[in-house]
């Protein structure tokens, strides 16, 4: 019988756990920049503290072995590590959040993001346990979903002048774009990679995806692109009752 943590090679031990204390690491960053400044809590720090809270978590129990399972239905035993799905169906959606926040977003543009990127996430999960064929049509379905969530990053960009939204937006989706060819060339999909380089590239991309991203979102000043245009507006009106 496979029972994990013990059946974890030492290679996917030590990614886990890089994987956590990173998290960690930007959680202590996070905290530091949204609770102890006596000001009021930016809602993208917040958001950003969360992020890295529920990453920390996730890497946490994969490490110790919980909401893993073994698998031998397909023609290549494979590892589901379901942490790392309730991990995603969170994350992603606060990711996503923070971004339309910066570029004041409307309120259907937020919805459009978190529904899709959540259905995203969600696909990729029925899909890691089918067999083959149908784990790949499934595969197929959550690629539909991504673009979509793609498709609303590039109309973000387009209408907002911050230079910061443009840098998070390029990290985000340069960085989300890798997981689904990782999970298609890992034992969830082909089989071509193997456990630990599975693991050892996930984690890469985690921590560029959400530390990284969170500690960003927190050391960015607020530029004037992500101000509305009531704020605006009334900026304006002062500047000229002053003048």
């Amino acid at each position: 019988r496979v029972v994990f943590p013990d059946a974890f090679p030492n290679s996917v031990r030590h990614w886990l756990l890089i994987g956590m204390l990173m998290a960690l690491v930007g959680l202590l960053v996070t905290f530091v920049f949204t609770f102890l400044p006596n000001r009021e809590m930016p809602m993208p720090h917040v958001l950003a503290f969360i992020i890295c809270a529920v990453a920390m978590c996730a890497y946490y129990c994969m490490w110790a072995g919980v909401g893993v399972a073994f698998k031998t239905t397909d023609s290549t035993p494979r590892v589901i590590f379901y942490a790392k799905y309730v991990d995603q169906v969170v994350t992603a959606p606060l990711v996503l959040l923070v971004l339309a926040l910066i570029a004041n977003a409307k309120a259907a543009v937020m919805v459009a993001l978190v529904g899709n990127a959540i259905l995203f996430v969600l696909a990729m999960l029925v899909a890691a346990t089918l067999v083959a064929p149908y784990k790949y049509m499934w595969w197929c379905v959550a690629m539909m979903f991504y673009l979509v969530v793609c498709l609303l990053g590039w109309r973000l960009q387009k209408k907002s002048p911050s230079t910061t939204l443009r840098s998070l937006l390029i990290l985000t989706f340069l960085s989300w774009t890798l997981y689904p060819f990782i999970w298609i060339l890992g034992m969830e999909g082909t089989g071509a990679l193997g456990l630990s380089q599975q693991v050892a590239l996930t984690a890469i991309v985690d921590i560029i995806a959400k530390v990284v991203f969170s500690i960003m979102v927190v050391t960015a000043p607020l530029e004037r692109g992500a101000l509305d245009d009531e704020e605006e507006r009334v900026m304006r009106t002062r500047f000229s009752t002053v003048m």
